[in-house]
Order: structure tokens, then C-alpha cells, then sequence
């Protein structure tokens, strides 16, 4: 049997919609959502919609934090407004039914394949927005450690990854929306639990439409008002600059 791993779709519909296609294709069932599903692109409802017709279990993400929190008035849209400009406009005009969806996800999960116990989390098991990269490995190292699992699966920076250390095995999934190592393509991770190996994946999708998306809501005054963006490395930059 395989398993799916996916997160930081980030509003991009189109691209979830491609890899939801192929593991249906692959019949891939089981499926596991590590966060993020809404702000930076335009479609949050009809990715939440798929991800609940998906049946998969779902954590949530730092942008989901931001949105509820905004919600709730803990924290003032303004300070993410630069950031995520439309977006988070689009995001917190999203149903009830969908807030309270994103609400009741916890921030981490423990699960069960094949007798170990694996633990999912978005940026960290201690901080949902911490980055584990492996080049501030030394940061978090010893935080990781305090985490009694064999396997531990992650998000957040929108990088695949995989690391060993001390009989624990590190992964983070990728973006499926918006990777950030400079490809054009939709990443997730499956694992075999015949095999007991896991696989990362970069799937092409067509972003012609998600390209039509962005420029009719505001891209060029976007691209000249938050060069960042670019160096950030979204699929926002990436249009424009490879157009």
C-alpha cells in the first residue's frame, strides 16, 4: 500500500487538482495533509473543498494560524496585508464552514504504519513556524531529539528534504503549491509500507491558468511594488521573469 504527503498548497487549486488526479490515478487512498492550504494564491475554498472530498487527515499550517488569528482579532490583518496582498482578502472571506474545517485541525499528529509511530508537523514539532533546513541543523538538532519517534515528517519551507540523524529519520514533503527550489512543478511524498521506503516527487502541471489567475487579479503591481517575491522564489516571480 502507498501513502501520500502533502502540503503548503497555498490557494494554488490547480496544481493540488493535478496531483490529487495522479494518486487517484495510482490509487493511492490514504492521504495526509501537513498544512498550509490557504493565502499566497487564489483558490482556498476549492482546495479545501478537495482536500475534505480527498478524506484526508490534516494538520494545520502557519497560514491557517494567521488567518484564525486575524479572524479572532489576536492579531491585525495589516501586518501580513504586504505579504499576502489579495490572497489573505480572498482567505478571510472563506465560509464559516471552512474556518471552523481549518479550526478544528491540530497542529501536529502521531500515526501508525506498519508498527513504528511516525509524527507529523508543519514547521516543527515545538514551533509551527520554525524552518528546519538542514543548513541551521545545528539550531534544532538537539530540539528534535526530544521527540521520541522514529520517523518525523515536515513542511514549511517548501524544500524536500531528508535527514538521518541519531536512529531518527527526518523528511519534509515540499510544496505542492509553491516549491521554493526554483522548478515549476507540484512536490509531494508517498511511502510504501510494503517496502517501507519513501518517495519524493515533482509532478508538472499546466500553469497557464494559474498565470491568467495571478496578472487579472494585480501581478505587475505586485512584481514592482515586492521585488521579494521574486528572490522568494514563487511561481509569482517565476512567470514574469520566464515570460
Amino acid at each position: 500500500m502507498k501513502i501520500a504527503f502533502l502540503a503548503d498548497i497555498h490557494g494554488n487549486y490547480f496544481a493540488l487538482k493535478r496531483v490529487l488526479h495522479q494518486l487517484k490515478k495510482e490509487k493511492i487512498k490514504h492521504i495526509y495533509f501537513l498544512g498550509d492550504y490557504v493565502n499566497y494564491f487564489y483558490e482556498p475554498k476549492k482546495c479545501i473543498e478537495k482536500i475534505i472530498e480527498s478524506k484526508g487527515v490534516c494538520i494545520r499550517g502557519n497560514h491557517e494560524d494567521i488567518l484564525l488569528k486575524i479572524k479572532s482579532k489576536k492579531i491585525k490583518k495589516q501586518k501580513y496585508q504586504d505579504l499576502l496582498g489579495k490572497s489573505l482578502d480572498i482567505s478571510l472571506k472563506l465560509q464559516s464552514k471552512y474556518i471552523n474545517f481549518l479550526k478544528k485541525m491540530p497542529k501536529k499528529k502521531v500515526i501508525s504504519l506498519n508498527g513504528e509511530k511516525f509524527l507529523l508537523a508543519h514547521g516543527s514539532p515545538w514551533d509551527n513556524n520554525f524552518y528546519c533546513y538542514k543548513n541551521n541543523f545545528n539550531k534544532w538538532k538537539k530540539k528534535i531529539l526530544k521527540y521520541k519517534y522514529k520517523v518525523i515528517i515536515l513542511a514549511h519551507t517548501h524544500i524536500q528534504m531528508e535527514k538521518n540523524y541519531k536512529n531518527i529519520k527526518i523528511l519534509n514533503v515540499g510544496s505542492v503549491g509553491q516549491p521554493r527550489d526554483g522548478t515549476k512543478t507540484a512536490h509531494f511524498m508517498t511511502y510504501n509500507t510494503k517496502t517501507k521506503t519513501f518517495k519524493f516527487l515533482k509532478l508538472k502541471y499546466d500553469r497557464s491558468k494559474l498565470l491568467k489567475q495571478i496578472e487579472s487579479i494585480y501581478l505587475y503591481v505586485l512584481l514592482q511594488s515586492r521585488i521579494q517575491t521574486v528572490i522568494y522564489g514563487s511561481v509569482v516571480g517565476d512567470f514574469i521573469i520566464r515570460r
